[in-house]
């Protein structure tokens, strides 16, 4: 971190010289400031360039806005003041603004991490783009302010400051309003961040509830057909006992199979040792063999793990749903192989690995933006801790899933490219 500081004012003095030395507006000085902060915050503190963006642009309006109150106190004390002042004392005030822009702005920074730093780190890029956009609106103003109306260069004359001359009640009202604009924006989005994921939480309560009577019926079924086997065990008992005492033994055997396949309809084609889990992907893999997609599973779900059955179902009917959409586009692979979906996991020690890999367009590289969906997915891994990844390459779609079976391991906060 302080690394990253370090770098972040070494270059921003190399930006303002260059800067100076060429004509540029306001507007790109400062937008060259916030892509540099950003860029620090990717490189050092492992951001994703949306948020870093975002936060850089809060960040430097609470910057200039500090730094606007402290001008303005500034003037307001030594507008008359000035020309009588000695050298040394004009250097002091210079240091005394300076110190009061920096209090002001910690005293800002604690307001926003103490009132508004859960919703800042919850929020997803495109929300947070929402904040972005009005606060960097306010950043513009008050930059503008510092530099157009406060200037570089003060005239004095025996009375005081000749230029520039500043309506200091007006300023003030200014600045305030600024201030009040930026938290007002801050609690709007931070009721906007809390409605989406109030409507975000519905959606995936929704998607539980819809599994959930999935794997009901699933197990009704699955009830009958144990009830009507368990009926009529006598009379085939009795049958297979005619058959050999007669000495039919071909037929006898030929009756067994028949009683094995009824058999194996009573338990789920696919087992994962989850009933939940096992009651959905048998619904799922009826589905993608009847659209011609081969469905593979190699999965051993945790017994006893912090994750309940409801999320795990909603990762897995999201990924495979994904997965045959994908797939239902596809005719056959260039090898003249049906298209496919593999899921599997493995554990290894506090962590569960779960892979998802399914056929997808040849022409595909970069993984498709979330939908409704991946979303869920997202919005699950975030819930335990745990940590997402999805890539596309070589007409394969693979969905990355690194869950922490202990709520507290805190190797489940990092999951770089080539982990998985």
């Amino acid at each position: 971190m302080w690394s990253g500081g370090a770098v972040y004012l070494l270059l921003s003095l190399f930006l303002r010289l260059a800067l100076r030395q060429s004509l540029h507006t306001d507007l790109l000085s400062l937008l060259a400031d916030i892509c540099l902060l950003a860029s620090i915050g990717c490189l050092f503190l492992g951001r994703r360039p949306g948020s870093s963006f975002s936060c850089s642009v809060l960040a430097l309006s609470a910057v200039y806005l500090c730094t606007g109150i402290a001008q303005w106190a500034s003037f307001w004390l030594l507008a008359d003041r000035l020309p009588r002042l000695p050298l040394p004392l004009v250097h002091l005030s210079d240091i005394l603004r300076e110190l009061l822009a920096l209090l002001l702005f910690l005293l800002l920074a604690w307001v926003i991490l103490r009132f508004f730093q859960k919703s800042i780190a919850s929020a997803s890029q495109s929300v947070l783009f929402l904040l972005a956009v009005p606060v960097f609106f306010i950043t513009l103003v008050e930059q503008l302010v510092l530099h157009q109306i406060y200037g570089d260069t003060i005239v004095l004359d025996g009375q005081g400051i000749v230029s520039p001359v500043i309506d200091h009640p007006e300023m003030l009202l200014l600045q305030l309003f600024a201030c009040a604009c930026l938290l007002l924006s801050l609690t709007a989005f931070q009721k906007l961040s809390a409605a989406l994921l109030a409507r975000q939480t519905i959606c995936l309560l929704e998607q539980q509830a819809r599994e959930q009577e999935i794997y009901i019926h699933e197990a009704m079924l699955r009830d009958q057909k144990t009830r009507a086997f368990r009926h009529d065990i006598k009379n085939h008992l009795l049958i297979l006992a005619q058959l050999l005492k007669n000495g039919q033994d071909t037929q006898a055997y030929t009756y067994l199979r028949g009683l094995q396949e009824d058999l194996s309809q009573l338990s789920a084609p696919i087992h994962t040792g989850n009933a939940a889990a096992d009651a959905l992907l048998g619904s799922k893999a009826a589905v993608a063999e009847q659209k011609g997609i081969d469905l593979y599973c190699q999965l051993s779900l945790p017994k006893a793990s912090p994750i309940p059955d409801a999320d795990w179902c909603i990762v897995l009917a999201n990924a495979v749903d994904n997965g045959i959409c994908a797939c239902d586009t596809l005719q056959s692979t260039e090898q003249g192989q049906k298209p496919y979906i593999h899921i599997q996991g493995r554990r290894k020690g506090d962590l569960f690995l779960l892979i998802v890999e399914n056929s997808c367009d040849p022409h595909l590289t970069a993984p498709p933006a979330d939908g409704i969906g991946l979303s869920n997915i997202r919005a699950v891994a975030e819930k335990h801790k745990g940590a997402f990844q999805n890539k596309a390459s070589d007409g394969v779609y693979r969905l990355d899933l690194l869950f922490p079976l202990s709520p507290t391991d805190p190797r489940s906060r990092s999951f770089g490219p080539g982990q998985a």
